[in-house]
């Protein structure tokens, strides 16, 4: 639960940072997104459950900052952050109908 908790806090430090500083980078007109890079990288050695606990108060803050619809960025990085957990421990097999209406479903729009 500590190390949790130690893990949402850097993550809320790295959005922070990146709202507020890393927002004005950009090379090539891409801009990084380091709060994503951070979620993959946790996402590879942190269990399904623990995930959930981390990744949804940082999106939760993250949407505090988002302007449109609440709760969008929430469920982007709690998706993201599940389906590589899953990856990563081969859980992929077991849910392979429920990854491709994901995926139907992100690519609607």
């Amino acid at each position: 639960m500590k190390r949790n908790f130690i893990i949402a806090l850097v993550g809320l430090i790295i959005l922070i940072l990146q709202q507020t500083v890393i927002m004005n980078i950009s090379l090539f007109g891409i801009k990084i997104d380091l709060l994503l890079i951070f979620i993959v990288s946790i996402s590879m050695f942190i269990d399904k459950t623990d995930i959930i606990f981390t990744v949804l108060p940082i999106g939760i803050v993250k949407d505090a900052f988002f302007p449109y619809v609440f709760g969008l960025n929430t469920l982007i990085l709690v998706l993201v952050s599940l389906i590589v957990c899953m990856i990563e421990k081969k859980d992929l097999q077991r849910y392979d109908n429920y990854t491709y209406d994901i995926y139907f479903f992100c690519n609607i729009n």
